[in-house]
C-alpha cells in the first residue's frame, strides 16, 4: 500500500493513486500539521488557524473532534497512529509515510549542493525533479488566514528556486527552449526583474536581439506604471549590453544541455516579433475554406486555454475543419479530441470574428457547459433536491460520457473552462445561464475544496443577476456565497448574505430556494457552534 501526503497543489491523501475523502475540516486542520510534519503543533495554534476572531467558545473541543476524524480516517486508509497526541497539542509523524514538500525540499538542497560543486547537469535534474512536484499553488482550496505568512514564504521560495534553475539551463545552452517559458513567467511574475533580464539573455542568444530589447521596453513600461520606477540597475546594464553585443554576455563553450522533449509546432513566422507573425499569419488564412475560416474565428471566443471536441460541433464546425485548421498550424491539437488556440492566431481571428455573427455559436458553447455541469452535479449528488436551476436552455454535446461516470475525473480537467464559462456568460448579457452555471458548479468546486473558483463565478454571476434586475438568481447566489463563508468561517457574512437570500427569496415566492437558504443558516449556526439555530 502506497500512502502520500499532498500540498504542493491541492491538500490530498492519496492511496494507492485514490483520492482519501476528507472533510474540509479535516483538510484545513491537516493542511498546517503537513507543513509542521514531525513537529510538535500547540492546540492553541490549530484553533488559532481554523478559526477568525472571535473565536467560539467551542473552538477547542470542535478542533479536538476534528483531529479525532481525521484520524479515524488515516487508519482506516492504512496510516495507524500517524497522528500522535503530545503534552498540549499533536504530533504529525511522516517517518514511513510520503509528503511532497519533503521530497521537494530534498531535491531543492541536492540540487543546490551539485550546483554549488560546479555540476550544472545534475543540479538541473534535481531541481526540475522538485519543481515538477507542484500541482498548483500551495495549499489549494484552503483558505486559512493563519497560514499565509508561511504558504506565501514557501511559494516565494520556489520563484526563487525555478530562477536558480533558469539560470543553470542557460548556462548549459538551453535557451532556445526557455524562451516561451520565460515569456509565460514575466506575465504571470511582471514585476520580477530577475526574470524579464533572464527572457531577455535567452532572446538574445537566440539571435533575437530586437525582440530581446523589445522585452525591455515592455518590461520598463510595466515597471513606470506599476511602481512609478525605471528598472533596476542590473536590467539596465543587461540592456545595454545587448545594444553594444557585449562578448561578456555571450554563451561561450558552455556545453549544449540535450532536449528533454520536442515542444509543440510553432505557427509559421511566430519566432519573428508579433508584426511578422501577424503577416505570416494572415497568410496562412487567406486560403481557408470559408466555412473553416468562421470555425477559427468562433473558437478563438472560447475563454479557456484549450477546450474539448464538443465545442467545434457547438460552434459549427465538424471533425473535418478542425483537422484542417490543425494541419495548417492555425489550430494546435492539445491531447485526444482537445484543441487549443495559440494567443497570436487567437488575436488575428478575434478581428476577423467581427465580421459574423457569432453570438448563436457562443451561446450554444456555453449552454453545452450549462449541461454538462448539471449532470456532473447529479452525478456527485444524486439528484437536483439541494440546487436551484434558471430557464436557460442546455444543450448536451455528444462524446461525453464520462461526466456520468466519473464526474469528478471530468471537473478537474475543465475546471478552468467552467469558471471561463460564467465570466463569459456574464460578459454577453446572458445572467440566467450565467447564474444556472455559477451554482451548478458548487458541489464540484466544495467536493475540491477550490474555494478561489467558487467565490470568483459567484462574484461574477452576481453583478450580472443584479445589473439585469433577476431577483430569482442574485437570491441563488447569495446563499451559495452564504455557504461559501461559512466554509471559510467569516460567519458575519455568511449571515448576511442568507439574510438578503431569504428576502428575495420572499419576494419572488420560492419556496425551494428559501428552503436551501434556510438549510445554509441552519448549517451556520451549527458551525459556530449554535445547535438548533437557524434564521
Amino acid at each position: 500500500m502506497t500512502v502520500r501526503f499532498h500540498v504542493l497543489g491541492q491538500v490530498e491523501v492519496t492511496v494507492n493513486g485514490e483520492v482519501l475523502d476528507l472533510g474540509h475540516r479535516q483538510r484545513e486542520l491537516l493542511a498546517f500539521m503537513l507543513l509542521h510534519a514531525n513537529e510538535t503543533v500547540d492546540i492553541g495554534r490549530l484553533v488559532e488557524v481554523s478559526f477568525p476572531d472571535p473565536v467560539p467558545d467551542s473552538a477547542r473541543r470542535q478542533v479536538q473532534n476534528t483531529v479525532g476524524r481525521l484520524r479515524r480516517a488515516l487508519a482506516a486508509a492504512g496510516c495507524p497512529e500517524v497522528i500522535r497526541t503530545r503534552q498540549g497539542g499533536y504530533l504529525l509523524e511522516l517517518d514511513t509515510y510520503g509528503l511532497d514538500l519533503l521530497e521537494y525540499g530534498r531535491h531543492v538542497e541536492a540540487g543546490r549542493k551539485a550546483a554549488a560543486e560546479g555540476q550544472e547537469h545534475a543540479a538541473v535534474i534535481h531541481l526540475r525533479r522538485g519543481l515538477a512536484l507542484w500541482r498548483g499553488p500551495l495549499l489549494a482550496g484552503i483558505d486559512g488566514a493563519g497560514l499565509d505568512v508561511e504558504a506565501n514564504a514557501i511559494e516565494s521560495e520556489r520563484r526563487a528556486v525555478l530562477e536558480e534553475c533558469l539560470e543553470l539551463e542557460l548556462q548549459l545552452g538551453r535557451h532556445q527552449e526557455l524562451v516561451s517559458e520565460l515569456a509565460v513567467l514575466t506575465e504571470k511574475h511582471p514585476l520580477c526583474e530577475r526574470l524579464w533580464g533572464l527572457r531577455m539573455l535567452a532572446l538574445y542568444r537566440c539571435g533575437a536581439k530586437a525582440d530581446a530589447l523589445a522585452v525591455y521596453q515592455a518590461a520598463r513600461t510595466t515597471f513606470v506604471k506599476e511602481l512609478g520606477l525605471e528598472p533596476g540597475r542590473r536590467l539596465r546594464s543587461l540592456e545595454q549590453a545587448i545594444l553594444t553585443e557585449d562578448a561578456s554576455i555571450d554563451l561561450g563553450d558552455a556545453p549544449r544541455w540535450p532536449r528533454p522533449r520536442q515542444l509543440p509546432p510553432d505557427v509559421p513566422g511566430l519566432t519573428g516579433g508579433s508584426g511578422p507573425a501577424g503577416g505570416s499569419i494572415a497568410l496562412a488564412t487567406e486560403g481557408l475554406d470559408p466555412a473553416a475560416l468562421r470555425l477559427l474565428a468562433a473558437l478563438s471566443l472560447a475563454d479557456g486555454r484549450d477546450v474539448p471536441g464538443w465545442t467545434v460541433l457547438a460552434m459549427g464546425g465538424s471533425p473535418d475543419l478542425a483537422d484542417g485548421l490543425v494541419g495548417s498550424r492555425l489550430l494546435q491539437a492539445s491531447g485526444h479530441l482537445r484543441y487549443r488556440v495559440h494567443d497570436p492566431v487567437r488575436a488575428h481571428a478575434r478581428e476577423a470574428a467581427g465580421a459574423y455573427d457569432l453570438r448563436p455559436e457562443v451561446t450554444r458553447m456555453l449552454c453545452g457547459w450549462l449541461s454538462l455541469v448539471r449532470r456532473a452535479h447529479r452525478a456527485v449528488h444524486g439528484g437536483d433536491f439541494a440546487v436551484l436551476h434558471g430557464t436557460a436552455t442546455p444543450w448536451d454535446p455528444p462524446g461525453t460520457e464520462i461526466v456520468d461516470t466519473d464526474p469528478l475525473s471530468w471537473y478537474e480537467i475543465e475546471r478552468p473552462n467552467l469558471v471561463a464559462a460564467v465570466r463569459q456568460a456574464a460578459g454577453l448579457g446572458l445572467d440566467e445561464l450565467c447564474w444556472d452555471l455559477a451554482v451548478s458548479a458548487v458541489s464540484l468546486f466544495q467536493t475540491r475544496g477550490h474555494y478561489d473558483d467558487w467565490a470568483e463565478t459567484h462574484r461574477v454571476a452576481l453583478v450580472a443577476t443584479r445589473a439585469a434586475g433577476n431577483t430569482r438568481g442574485s437570491a441563488a447566489l447569495l446563499t451559495g456565497i452564504g455557504l461559501l463563508e461559512a466554509y471559510r468561517h467569516r460567519y458575519e457574512r455568511a449571515d448576511a448574505a442568507v439574510e438578503e437570500a431569504l428576502t428575495l427569496f420572499e419576494r419572488c415566492g420560492d419556496r425551494h430556494g428559501r428552503a436551501l437558504a434556510r438549510s445554509v443558516a441552519a448549517f451556520t449556526a451549527g458551525m459556530r457552534g449554535r445547535y438548533g439555530e437557524d434564521r
